[in-house]
């Protein structure tokens, strides 16, 4: 039969079959016909449109085009000089630890970046490199959902450091912050002078400064902001960079990767000390990077369940890049520079340990060790590794952590977890080679020899490390008039002997070398500094068993704390390093207290009052304004104090002062 294209709408509207007149096929159907209506069939006005689907992978066809022309014409332009990049190689001391880290496997996320559209950064119109491969349409969902284009923020930053180069920003080579040659310079710095003392950020032998700005950009600002120390207006400028960067990643677009925990933990290793306390962060910084590796998978190995089964949230296609390797070499070095960072942290602030020691840890240890593609200091790197698995241990054991709990000495089980700490100690030092017993680990095995042993110094556990400023407390925090037993006298007589041995490495290093060390080794030479001012006072006291045992000018107070003024003031010569200047005050005031006790200048009021007013008011972390009231206020006999704060009150560094001495 015949069948008409298209129904006639009197038919339509009744929802029925519309039917021609075999008698007359060109006329009205026959219901039309029965009814004696006009059959009006009218034509379509309107094509069919195709699904969203089918668009949305046409749209995707046509800008995978568009970006592989982009692409395919930077190529044919690569040959041309890109301005500022220097052309040779950065001089890199080590090599071998590339592990396959240079590509996604490795955990690097490479030109990454600063190359996503969410960035104000970057340039959104174009990408240099074509995402990963997803389902058609879902990464423009997922950019569009996520970040909404009228909700995005926009730092002011972001219109001065855009580049002409899509996939880069105007970098600090770029604004001329620093030339070509001084970043290369400050490579090398960081490279062979730096790095050493703690090496947990490497790289490759073949890799020069411009590859590094180039493909990790976020890494190169943190080793300029760190290498630049010797010229603090740049580095101040720098830093404020690197936060911004931090801020901008990690806070508001919420990115994850191995180059963002490298460059946190190389903010923290040389920590530049702001000018209030305030805003300290370094904290903060340390946890942020232990937080962002244990999101990324760095802390253990995938199971092989997770391998063969169905993907989880980490391999959703929606992933920009694919979670990084966990057992590459740089990835297993980066997750054990963030247990070194968090576990020297809590033990120098006695807080809680955020990471654990595991069997992965272990198994990242022997593969530093004995794997061909380890980097040469990834040796290095494991026995100051090991140093703090040990300090762990002792602050767990010891409950460092909580000032609430008694731990006593005399109690046998305490000695024989002192002794135990004791052997294990020796063995790890008996271990190392003789080229492999550098400053920074002679530091870590005084400290921890000093940290196992504190537990002599304390009367009640609250009370066990004050502040510097409170001459109070430097000397009645140790036990003074109780009865000595062999086991105190033989931790007291070990922590004399770690002070001696953090003082000796302290004293030997150059000036530059000292500049170059990570801040917290600063930190542990005030801790020193104040116990041995404790242990003084204590046997100074009337009645003192310790006095009787100890000969206090064997101590060599006074000779120890001149030749670290003087070290202290070599080394922060010329503004060539910030945290020596600023704990050069510090010092200063530690010894001007000392002398006035100990030549009986302050009576007891007297020294409580002079603590208060020190620690509100000549405090190197106070404000002016606080400077000012402080001083206002002080008593005839504290006004003889001298005056530090005038180049106190930008001192910032009081929780690493306080590091040294707080509990």
């Amino acid at each position: 039969d015949p069948k008409k294209p298209r129904a006639c709408e009197a038919c339509r509207g009744l929802k029925v079959r519309c039917e021609p007149d075999p008698n007359n096929p060109d006329g009205a159907c026959k219901r039309c016909a029965k009814a004696g209506r006009n059959c009006i069939v009218t034509q379509p006005t309107r094509k069919r449109q195709k699904k969203t689907d089918s668009r949305v992978a046409e749209l995707e066809k046509k800008i995978d085009a568009l970006t592989a022309s982009l692409t395919a014409t930077k190529a044919a332009q690569a040959g041309q000089p890109i301005p500022g990049m220097p052309d040779g190689a950065g001089g890199i001391m080590y090599g071998g630890g590339g592990g396959g880290g240079g590509g996604p496997a490795g955990g690097m996320n490479v030109a990454r970046g600063w190359s996503t559209n969410q960035s104000p950064y970057a340039d959104g119109s174009t990408m240099a490199y074509p995402p990963p491969m997803v389902l058609a349409g879902q990464k423009r969902k997922y950019t569009e959902t996520r970040e909404p284009a009228e909700d995005a923020p926009t730092p002011s930053v972001a219109h001065s450091n855009m580049d002409t180069r899509s996939h880069e920003y105007s970098d600090i080579v770029d604004r001329g912050i620093i030339t070509s040659e001084r970043a290369s310079l400050l490579f090398d710095r960081y490279n062979y002078q730096m790095a050493p003392h703690l090496p947990g950020v490497v790289f490759p032998r073949d890799m020069t400064v411009g590859e590094c700005r180039k493909t990790k950009p976020i890494l190169f600002l943190a080793v300029m902001s760190a290498a630049s120390s010797e010229t603090p207006n740049v580095q101040r400028v720098i830093v404020k960079e690197l936060m911004q960067v931090f801020a901008e990643k990690i806070m508001l677009i919420g990115e994850k990767s191995i180059e963002l925990v490298q460059a946190l933990n190389i903010s923290v290793i040389w920590y530049w000390p702001p000018e209030h306390f305030e805003e300290l962060k370094f904290y903060e910084l340390v946890h942020m990077a232990a937080v962002m590796a244990i999101d990324l998978g760095l802390g253990k190995r995938r199971s092989r369940r997770a391998k063969q089964g169905p993907p989880n949230w980490r391999d959703h296609p929606f992933r920009k890049q694919p979670p990084p390797d966990p057992t590459t070499i740089e990835a297993r070095r980066t997750w054990l520079m963030c247990y070194f960072l968090t576990t020297n942290t809590a033990m120098a602030l006695h807080r809680p340990f955020l990471l654990r020691w595991t069997s992965f840890m272990a198994e990242c240890l022997d593969v530093l060790e004995s794997s061909p593609d380890a980097a040469p200091t990834d040796k290095y790197l494991c026995h100051l590794v090991r140093t703090h698995q040990l300090a762990e241990e002792i602050g767990f054991q010891f409950c460092m952590d909580d000032s609430a709990v008694a731990v006593n000495l005399s109690d046998y089980m305490t000695q024989h977890k002192v002794r135990g700490f004791e052997r294990e100690l020796e063995k790890h030092r008996q271990e190392v080679t003789r080229e492999l017993m550098q400053p920074s680990l002679k530091f870590s095995f005084h400290t921890i020899n000093l940290y196992m042993h504190e537990l002599a110094l304390q009367n009640e556990p609250a009370d066990a490390f004050k502040a510097p400023f409170a001459a109070e407390t430097l000397r009645d925090s140790l036990i003074s008039t109780a009865t000595l037993t062999p086991a105190y006298t033989n931790a007291l007589a070990s922590c004399l002997t770690a002070i001696d041995g953090i003082f000796e490495t302290f004293f030997s290093m150059d000036a530059s070398s000292i500049r170059c060390l990570p801040v917290f080794n600063f930190v542990r030479v005030a801790y020193a500094t104040v116990v041995l001012i404790r242990i003084y006072f204590a046997a100074c006291a009337p009645n003192s068993e310790l006095g009787k045992i100890i000969d206090k000018d064997s101590m060599k107070v006074d000779q120890h704390l001149d030749t670290l003024l003087e070290k202290f003031r070599e080394v922060g010569a010329d503004d060539k390093s910030r945290p020596a200047a600023k704990f050069l005050v510090v010092l200063v005031m530690i010894r001007s207290w000392f002398h006035k006790i100990s030549k009986g200048e302050l009576n007891q009021s007297a020294r409580i009052a002079d603590a208060a007013n020190a620690a509100e008011g000549t405090s190197p972390f106070a404000t002016p304004d606080a400077t000012r009231a402080a001083s206002d206020k002080r008593t005839p006999t504290s006004a003889t104090t001298p005056n530090y704060s005038a180049q106190a009150s930008n001192n910032p560094l009081q929780l690493l002062s306080e590091a040294a001495t707080t509990n």
